[in-house]
């Protein structure tokens, strides 16, 4: 349900990542480590989450939203014996999340993602009855204008106070299979005012797929928003070319501008560990074909970079 961290900007980045905080408190100590070496070969113990990234050169981390994991984890009948409410739960899924966020953000990471697959079950769940994505995880289905107003909050409270550039949010319609017949579909018409509000400055969006309809919708965004277009369908095995996805990419460039669009997979190749939709070298040509459509775009446009 995430999308992939090997991000391609049309335009020049601003957002550099910040140099890294001092580390706080006893960390331990480490050999360095070889470029390329496994990760089982590194004393886990002795690095810290935020060192981690570092060490990867990651620019991007993505985390699960707070929505997503309180319509997951509120069970009825289960939840309830150890909070009041589902309300009571999200305040601490938020503050658990805004914890992480803060030491992340301080460690140096440029952009910290979240995902909330479950917003297109909320528009578009209503009208299938077969399995869908997150199939019996999320219990009965909840009417569409409480839910999103409840997302939004939820939303509006992890990101309050911190830098919106450096927060981003994922929307997709299912990644749980290759087949694209089971997943959900619709435009983004009805999650709209809550992405205009939210406070993530970047929308990472799934928009190759035809079941994510017009991308004409997004020129409703305010002018502050970046999005992230989606532009290779990682459930398909064919390698998309980079003239291809540059044509997809000005679809959205013509309604926003080539200084607000970023080139991203729709969603991410290995949703689940041991059963990833795409095996690695269909990902790395995916994600090389991205990126070479990205330096076309630059230039055509006169950004450099």
């Amino acid at each position: 349900m995430r999308a992939s961290p090997a991000l391609h900007a049309i335009s020049d980045d601003p957002h550099r990542s910040p140099e890294p905080r001092e580390s706080q408190g006893p960390r331990g100590s480490r050999e360095p480590h070889e470029p390329g070496a496994p990760l089982a070969e590194w004393d886990a113990g002795t690095l810290g989450c935020g060192e981690l990234v570092l060490e990867l050169r990651t620019r991007i981390v993505a985390l699960p939203g707070p929505y997503l994991l309180t319509r997951t984890m509120w069970l009825e009948c289960v939840s309830d014996r150890a909070y009041a409410d589902r309300e009571a739960l999200a305040r601490d899924v938020v503050r658990v999340l805004r914890e992480e966020l803060a030491h992340l953000l301080a460690d140096g990471v440029a952009l910290v993602q979240f995902d909330e697959p479950v917003l297109s079950e909320v528009v578009f769940g209503r009208a299938r009855q077969n399995r869908s994505f997150m199939c019996g995880a999320l219990g009965e289905k909840l009417d569409v204008e409480p839910e999103l107003a409840f997302a939004a909050r939820l939303l509006d409270e992890l990101g309050a106070g911190l830098p919106s550039d450096r927060l981003a949010l994922h929307v997709c319609r299912g990644n749980w299979s290759p087949d694209e017949t089971v997943a959900l579909s619709g435009d983004y018409t009805a999650l709209l005012p809550l992405l205009a509000r939210v406070p993530m400055r970047t929308l990472f969006l799934e928009l190759c797929t035809p079941r994510a309809g017009d991308e004409h919708v997004l020129a409703a965004l305010p002018p502050e928003k970046r999005v992230g277009v989606g532009v290779v369908n990682q459930k398909h095995a064919a390698i998309e070319s980079r003239e291809a996805i540059c044509t997809e990419a000005e679809r959205v460039i013509e309604y926003l501008g080539p200084d607000r669009v970023l080139l991203n997979p729709d969603c991410g190749f290995a949703t689940f560990a041991d059963n990833p939709l795409a095996d690695r070298t269909i990902a790395q040509a995916k994600l090389a074909a991205s990126a070479a459509a990205a330096r076309v775009l630059r230039a055509r446009h006169g950004l450099g970079g």
